[in-house]
Order: structure tokens, then C-alpha cells, then sequence
């Protein structure tokens, strides 16, 4: 198939990128509610019910990761350093505790047993997340590194 010529001008182009940049992010949120809710809704046989969801959330969130580690991409916003990273696990370990601590109540509705599995899940979601954010750290320096290298070898050509 004979590939279209691009119609947009450099100000629509970045317009078009807005658009699909939070088109996806509206996806993404839209996926994480409906598995939560639905988490709510079914209980016990959740699994069940929000596999496709998970699966796709998790497919769309590795291709995202990998190919912004590709391209040398840490994030707009945050620094990539050790220091972002912790406040990241924290923070979204702590939202994740809270959900699972309610979860866990509304199921069983044991106050202290709810508490503590949510305490539980916390440091075990924040060790894992924390691991997981600072392996990507270190890809994300060693391809910035070579990226850096690659483009200091051509400006000396």
C-alpha cells in the first residue's frame, strides 16, 4: 500500500499529538476505573471479569515504557533520579494499599486484618514498584549515555 502524504502543518502536527497523547491517557484512566469498579462489583470472582482489561492495561503500559526507554524518554515532569522514584512508590503504593486495604474490608469486613494486609501489600507493592523503577533508571542512563556517544561521533565527522 503506497504510503498517504501528511496533510498537517508543524503547528496541527503538534496539535494532532496533543490529541492522541491525551486520548490515550483518558484510555488508560478509563481502564484502570473499570477494572477497580469492577473489582468492587464482583468480589471474589473479579479475576474473572477484568482479565481483558489487565491484559490490555498491561501490554499498552510495557510497549509505552519500552519505547520511551528507546528513545531516551524518562518523563516531562519528573527528574530521573533515585530521589522521583521513591516519591513515585510511595505515593502510588499508598493509593494501591488504600484500595486493596477497602477491598479487603468490604470482603471481609475485619478492621484489623484489612489494616494489616494493607500494610502488607504496601511494602511489598513499594519494594517491587521502587525495584522496578530504579532496573528502568538504569537502562533509561545507559541509553541516554550511548545516545550522548552516538551523537558526539557524528558531530566529529
Amino acid at each position: 500500500m503506497k504510503r498517504q502524504k501528511n496533510n498537517l502543518d508543524e503547528r496541527q502536527e503538534l496539535d494532532a499529538l496533543k490529541v492522541e497523547s491525551r486520548g490515550l491517557m483518558l484510555m488508560y484512566l478509563g481502564l484502570t476505573a473499570s477494572i477497580i469498579i469492577q473489582m468492587f462489583l464482583y468480589g471474589q470472582n473479579a479475576l474473572r471479569y477484568v482479565a481483558g482489561e489487565t491484559i490490555v492495561l498491561c501490554i499498552g503500559s510495557i510497549y509505552s515504557v519500552a519505547a520511551s526507554l528507546r528513545k531516551g524518554i524518562w518523563d516531562r515532569r519528573l527528574a530521573a533520579s533515585a530521589k522521583s522514584n521513591l516519591g513515585v512508590s510511595f505515593i502510588i503504593s499508598g493509593l494501591f494499599a488504600l484500595l486493596f486495604g477497602i477491598l479487603s474490608y468490604v470482603r471481609f469486613g475485619m478492621g484489623k486484618v484489612a489494616f494489616e494486609s494493607a500494610l502488607i501489600f504496601f511494602v511489598s507493592m513499594f519494594l517491587v514498584c521502587y525495584a522496578v523503577l530504579m532496573g528502568m533508571l538504569i537502562v533509561y542512563k545507559r541509553r541516554q549515555k550511548k545516545m550522548n556517544e552516538a551523537e558526539e561521533e557524528e558531530e566529529k565527522l
